[in-house]
Formats: C-alpha cells, structure tokens, sequence
C-alpha cells in the first residue's frame, strides 16, 4: 500500500485540493439554486419562477433575435458564400460523390429511394409516363 508521508509540502497540497473541491462544490450547489429559482417559484423570493410567468414574452423575444441576426440579407450574403467556399475547398466533390455512389451503402440507399418513390403517387407519374423504376 503507498502511504505519503506527512510532509509540509502534502500537507499545503491537501489543503489547496480541499478547498478547490469547498469551492467546486459550492458552485455546483449555487448553478443548481439558480437553475430552481428560474423554473419554479419559490415563496418570499422575488425574480423566482420567472421562466414560467414569462414564457410567452421570453419566446416571442428569442424568435425576435434570432430571425433579426441569422436571417438579415447582410448576414446571409456573407454566411452563405463563406460556407460554399468551404465546402468547395475540400475539393473534387463530384469525385468524392461518385465514390461513395459506387459502393455498397450508396447503392442501397438509391435503391432504398426508389423504391419508395415507385410504390408513392409520383411513382404512379413516372409509370404513367411511360419511365419505369424499377
């Protein structure tokens, strides 16, 4: 069994280790009050339960801010651009895409696609049209 022996060095070690572990705990404990206070009300405590009193000004603000940032045209004519240019950087997609097409996996989930097209009413289209798909 490996015993430490009880240095001064050990000693201050134990005693930073402990009071990091007062103070991991204790914040635990502190997120976990305040995660409580914003769901449910609790009695003689103001600003607790606010979640549930206010969802519908809460919703209606988070759907405001997210149309208004990620759906501007300045921001879009920048994301989707940068994103092309992203996936185009890999390179050789049509490459990359014809590979996968020619494996087991790829034609399975073709087949799989077609199938399910062919028993649709599209499918009932194609065959009217004269196109057979299977």
């Amino acid at each position: 069994m490996f015993v430490l022996e009880r240095t001064p060095v050990v000693h201050v070690a134990g005693c930073y280790l402990l009071s990091i572990g007062f103070f991991a705990l204790s914040g635990g404990l502190t997120n976990w009050i305040a995660i409580q206070m914003l769901f449910y009300k609790i009695p003689l405590i103001y600003g607790s339960g606010i979640l549930k009193r206010r969802y519908k000004a809460i919703r209606i603000s988070m759907k405001d801010m997210i149309l208004g940032t990620f759906f501007q045209p300045g921001f879009l004519s920048r994301y989707i651009p940068e994103k092309v240019c992203e996936a185009a950087a890999g390179g050789k997609i049509e490459e990359k895409i014809n590979a996968f097409l020619n494996t087991d996996m790829g034609q399975s989930i073709i087949d799989e696609k077609v199938e399910k097209i062919a028993r649709s009413t599209e499918g009932q289209l194609f065959e009217y049209l004269g196109i057979d798909l299977k």
